[in-house]
């Protein structure tokens, strides 16, 4: 790195386990490393294209909501529903 910015964090106990035993295991030189190698694989995720398929589904699904907008989802629940599938893929890294 040329050039870096300090931070301070706080980390639940499972996760700066997981940071120390990436450290101890060589994989990574730093705890910094740990959380850089992190924090770059949510930057390339959030910029992710969409996928094709998942393009066609939102559209017919918008089209389907704009014919009967009753039938909607409150977003209470998509909210949970991406938090979950966000998770599934985290538990699968």
């Amino acid at each position: 790195m040329d050039s870096t910015t300090r931070f301070e964090i706080d980390l639940p106990p499972d996760l700066a386990e997981a940071v120390r035993e990436r450290v101890a295991s060589g994989r990574y030189g730093s705890a910094s490393e740990v959380v850089a190698d992190g924090v770059s694989r949510l930057v390339e995720e959030d910029n992710e294209p969409l996928d094709p398929a998942v393009a066609v589904e939102l559209a017919r699904r918008c089209d389907e909501w704009e014919a009967n907008p009753t039938r909607g989802i409150p977003i209470e629940e998509v909210r949970a529903r991406l938090e979950e599938e966000r998770a599934q893929r985290r538990a699968r890294m």
